[in-house]
């Protein structure tokens, strides 16, 4: 059995910019894409399930259709499969996904001593600093460690526990979407 740590945390350029400074920090990549997410209220075992569709670019035909799961908390993505973008939106809203907002990601990959961190900037959401770690066996000793050196760490940067958001972005990102609708609801129902 695997053990996982996983920390995410609302930031700042501010707190970016000591990320990307930080003597012990290494960049290890970027990546930039165009995501729209596609929730099924009523998935295969009864719990909301969330697809991304994303396009790298402007390369629409280039698509690729990313489970993610039905945990708003912990999400883990899986590649489905790739294709043109009106292709995959048909083929989802067919088996009664509807999208609910698109956006623009901006993903730096960095590693901190053991761990792997991603910042993560959602134009229209701000920017989240995730830090994990995954490693075997069921210690809870090295996993209390482990995880006192993950907040440690966030601490040093300057991010505070009330920074730090339980669940995970993309499900930050869905409540922020579904709660936009349900206003818009009421809104026209009010009018």
């Amino acid at each position: 059995m695997n053990m996982r740590i996983k920390i995410v945390a609302i930031v700042d350029e501010s707190i970016a910019r000591m990320l990307r400074e930080h003597p012990e920090v290494i960049p290890k990549g970027k990546d930039q894409y165009t995501e729209t997410l596609l929730l099924q209220p009523k998935g295969a075992y009864g719990a909301p399930e969330l697809i991304a569709i994303r396009v790298r670019g402007e390369m629409d035909e280039r698509a690729i259709a990313v489970h993610l799961g039905h945990d708003l908390r912990n999400q883990e993505e899986s590649l489905i499969e790739q294709g043109e973008k009106d292709r995959l939106m048909y083929k989802y809203m067919q088996l009664n996904f509807q999208p609910i907002g698109e956006f623009s990601v901006v993903e730096e990959y960095f590693r901190y001593k053991e761990f792997f961190l991603r910042l993560t900037t959602y134009d229209k959401f701000g920017m989240f600093l995730t830090i994990e770690r995954k490693f075997p066996g069921e210690n809870t000793h090295l996993f209390a460690e482990k995880q006192r050196r993950a907040m440690q760490f966030l601490r040093e940067l300057g991010i505070g526990s009330n920074s730090i958001i339980d669940v995970d972005v993309r499900g930050l990102v869905v409540l922020s979407f579904l709660r936009q609708a349900l206003e818009g609801k009421q809104g026209e129902e009010q009018g």
